[in-house]
């Protein structure tokens, strides 16, 4: 559009210069590979009040072709909103595009098309946590044209065939290696070889087992290896996962941090032996039977590995004296 206005422009230009004009008053411009230069057509403005005029309008007109439109509705096709899994990825899709949060709002031309244009990239990052890394997209935004269009984006999924997990390498180094309930939960890592590939299952894997090496004392625990390769063209994900577990500690000393009562009044809820193995369960019991005395507003129970001597763990027990009326 501005290409043409320039060329009415330099039309313009040429009558207002004097050109010599036959038939129905049309002027003949001589057609030159030559542009006119711009302070020809700007002199030209001050000189002659008709071609400052048809300047003005001409710009008015080129404005009012970059007309605003009101994003009314989003819809995404393809998906079934009654299928469970399928309910999932539309939701996901819908918190994904930037496109969402102009719904009811009215846009420029430009933003618009660039609103259109981030569609197929931001749902293919929907979709990749769930397993599907290859969908088609098509994005459809039909205008029915007037001062201020109501737009409805209807965004097409086919979500395509899904990645599945092809190898899962997983491995416990160290004691932890050792341990029973740790080996149940290696055989319980999901998703298993064969299944899609869902993120949130696999991240809620690697969660259980990290947690499960601190509530039985692997305090020193860590990721020795941690690598998931997805080849898209195989629709494969291969998964490598390895912690070394470090020395299960031991319980050390219990110490009440409280100014109200004898620390002596106290040891009998400590149940278990100074060097028996650590396990979290026995501080939630020391928690529980403390709690029952109905004596403090506030109960803290924490241990503390790195003032760990020979491999125990001292507990340090915080209580806050509840008030009374």
């Amino acid at each position: 559009m501005q290409r043409i206005a320039l060329l009415l422009l330099v039309d313009f230009y040429g009558f207002c210069a004097g050109e010599k004009q036959v038939g129905r008053g049309l002027p003949i411009i001589p057609r030159s590979p030559v542009p006119v230069p711009t302070v020809g057509i700007l002199r030209a403005m001050r000189l002659s009040p008709v071609f400052s005029a048809a300047f003005f309008v001409l710009l008015l007109a080129c404005a009012g072709t970059a007309r605003a439109a009101t994003i009314e509705a989003l819809e995404i096709r393809g998906l079934d909103e009654d299928d469970e899994d399928e309910a999932l990825l539309i939701e996901n899709i819908g918190v994904r595009l930037s496109l969402q949060d102009q719904i009811g709002r009215q846009v420029g031309e430009s933003r618009l098309e660039y609103l259109l244009g981030q569609v197929p990239a931001e749902t293919r990052k929907a979709l990749e946590p769930f397993g599907y890394y290859d969908p088609q997209v098509t994005v459809e935004a039909p205008r029915a044209g007037g001062e201020d269009d109501r737009i409805t984006v209807v965004v097409t999924v086919a979500k395509g065939e899904p990645v599945r997990v092809r190898d899962s390498s997983l491995e416990i180094q160290g004691e932890g290696g050792r341990d029973r309930y740790l080996k149940e939960d290696l055989a319980a890592f999901a998703p298993q070889p064969g299944a899609i590939f869902d993120h949130s299952l696999y991240e809620a894997s690697k969660l259980r087992i990290v947690h499960r090496l601190l509530e039985r004392g692997y305090f020193d625990a860590d990721f020795s290896l941690r690598k998931v390769e997805v080849t898209r063209a195989e629709k494969a994900a291969d998964i490598a996962l390895a912690w070394a577990s470090g020395i299960r500690y031991d319980m050390g000393p219990t110490i009440f941090h409280q100014d109200y009562f004898r620390p002596q009044l106290f040891e009998p809820l400590v149940y278990w032996k100074e060097g028996s193995y650590y396990h979290e369960g026995k501080l939630e019991r020391l928690r529980q039977s403390l709690s029952g005395l109905d004596y403090f507003s506030a109960i803290d129970i924490q241990p503390d590995p790195d003032a760990a001597v020979e491999g125990r763990v001292p507990v340090n027990v915080n209580l806050t004296l509840a008030k009374r009326d």
